[in-house]
């Protein structure tokens, strides 16, 4: 059983020894990483935009300095002018010279027709009066427009401003080169899964996307409220994304890239702590099981040591008792000793009456052979008391076994008896019949019991010397089963600021010489560890009740 306690508190301890090590270093991983993933996104998300905010600013500037281009035209050339195809072709080769933004330019009136065009394509004549970009540039003075594949049906957007003069609207329109539009905005660098494009109001790409995505095709992102949402796919992928309103909030920059490659120093990060995990773990463990082992391979020690002090103090106790009971056993073994001594001088005075040479018969003999018999019975009875001194001073290791109660604390105070007769004291002993029997050893709670009772004698004789005394040995069942014994006597009693310390080792109110302080104490350790208990009551000068309360057997 004791064995099976140290496994216990072995694995209670080493369970403790893991947990309360591991659950802060773990948790200090986790917080650690956390922490350092949510500084990567961070840095990642702040990073994309930044790049898209300086690139949107190119852009914006891109295209404020075509709608420049096209009023500087229509203020320092007149609408007359430019109603000449010729004339136009010259201006659109003189911009073409500068740069190659535009790649045709058209005049249009206020009917929405064109009346000259400059350009790849045969729109002269075409009416736009219907064109969602003819309507915003005759209400707002310019405009750029959505991709659109209007007239020529290819995806390209406008730029158009109006000149009002004289009454009448003009409205002077470039088409911009997607190609180079387009190179513009995915001229961004960040790894190699970083892009960007735009996309319109209604999510549709006005820049191809380098990932996948042609003009006008829907992106999967949608624009209300001012926000761009990401609509669900089944894209595995995850993007860290910068969105940036253009072109007075028909457009959006999206400057985004691939998740994984934006916080791949993450994984050099979790595989260190792996690593750190793993290596700090086995160190937990090791050092658990190595410190666990140790402290129990000591309370093992000390346990074994405890015993063994304890073994000898109860060795101790046992010879003390046996000490005082030394009287009683003296007295009990001189009287069968006085009975034989007058047995054999009755069988002597026979053989001398009988004469030499004569044989003994008749009477004689009978009174000889009834004299042998009484040595025998006297011989028994001395043998019988120390058999009973021999097994009280040799017992050692606790064994437990049924103890019957009713026989068991009879012959304890047979023992007792004869001491108690010598001091002059009133010795009873009521011990019922029914009096049930108890699992524990026999030899430590004769022990206790034995104290006790010459505890109270001592205490007795203090009090009345050999005349008045009384000793009370008593056993009842209590109604839960229990069982209890009480030792009670009228001797001196305890006083009460004594009561609290009698259990206490060394504790003795006897003088110097005359007691260890240890019995009580022992006493009150051997039934805690039968699992009962011992309690006293006392009133100074009346005398002293011991009670000892035992689990007993549950018969059936």
């Amino acid at each position: 059983m004791q064995t099976d306690m140290y496994k216990d508190v072995h694995r209670k301890l080493l369970a403790i020894m893991i947990l309360v090590p591991l659950i802060p270093f773990v948790a200090a991983l986790g917080i650690g990483y956390n922490s350092y993933e949510a500084s990567m996104r961070r840095a990642a998300q702040e990073r994309a935009e930044r790049i898209a905010g300086s690139h949107a600013a190119l852009i914006e500037s891109f295209l404020n300095e075509r709608k420049t281009d096209l009023d500087v035209i229509l203020a320092t050339v007149g609408h007359g002018q430019l109603a000449s195809t010729q004339r136009l072709e010259s201006i659109l080769s003189t911009l073409q010279r500068a740069s190659l933004a535009f790649i045709d330019l058209g005049l249009i009136n206020a009917q929405g027709v064109q009346l000259a065009y400059a350009g790849p394509f045969e729109l002269t004549g075409k009416n736009y009066a219907q064109a969602h970009w003819f309507r915003e540039t005759c209400s707002n003075g310019s405009f750029v427009s959505n991709v659109y594949m209007g007239y020529r049906h290819q995806p390209h957007f406008v730029v158009a401003v109006m000149l009002r003069q004289h009454g009448r609207k003009w409205v002077l329109r470039a088409t911009v080169d997607q190609a180079l539009f387009g190179d513009l905005v995915e001229g961004v660098s960040i790894g190699t899964t970083g892009e960007a494009y735009i996309v319109n109001n209604l999510g549709e790409l006005q820049t191809a996307r380098r990932s996948g995505g042609a003009l006008l095709e829907k992106s999967g992102e949608t624009v209300s409220d001012g926000r761009m949402h990401m609509m669900k796919n089944d894209d595995p992928q995850r993007f860290i994304r910068a969105v940036v309103p253009l072109n007075n909030g028909m457009w959006r920059l999206v400057v985004r890239q691939n998740e994984a490659e934006a916080l791949q120093e993450l994984d050099w990060a979790a595989m260190c702590i792996a690593v750190v995990s793993l290596a700090g773990g086995a160190f937990i463990l090791v050092l658990a099981f190595t410190i666990s082992n140790r402290l129990v391979h000591m309370l093992r020690s000390k346990e074994h040591d405890r015993v063994e002090m304890e073994t000898h103090l109860m060795r101790a106790a046992r010879l003390a008792e046996l000490g005082e009971m030394s009287a009683g056993f003296a007295h009990e073994i001189n009287n069968p000793l006085q009975i034989m001594k007058s047995e054999i001088a009755l069988m002597e005075m026979e053989a001398d009456e009988a004469g030499k040479g004569e044989p003994i018969t008749g009477e004689r003999k009978a009174a000889i052979l009834d004299g042998l018999d009484q040595l025998g019975r006297q011989i028994d009875r001395c043998a019988a008391i120390t058999r009973s001194i021999l097994k009280f001073g040799r017992h050692s290791g606790p064994e437990v076994t049924t103890v019957n109660l009713s026989e068991f604390l009879p012959e304890l105070c047979e023992m007792v008896k004869r001491k108690a007769a010598v001091s002059g004291i009133e010795f009873s002993c009521s011990i019922p019949g029914d009096t049930p029997s108890v699992s524990l050893d026999a030899g430590q709670l004769q022990q206790v019991v034995l104290n006790l009772m010459n505890n109270a004698i001592q205490a007795i004789e203090e009090r009345h010397d050999n005349e008045g005394g009384q000793l009370k040995v008593a056993a009842h069942t209590l109604e839960d089963g229990r069982v209890r014994i009480l030792v009670q006597d009228n001797g001196n009693g305890i006083r009460p600021e004594n009561i609290e310390k009698i259990f206490n080792p060394f504790f003795t109110t006897k003088p110097p010489g005359k007691g260890t302080g240890l019995g009580l104490s022992i006493c009150h350790a051997i039934i805690d560890a039968m699992g009962g208990v011992m309690e006293v009551s006392s009133e100074h000068g009346q005398g002293t009740v011991f009670t000892i309360t035992l689990p007993a057997i549950t018969v059936g």
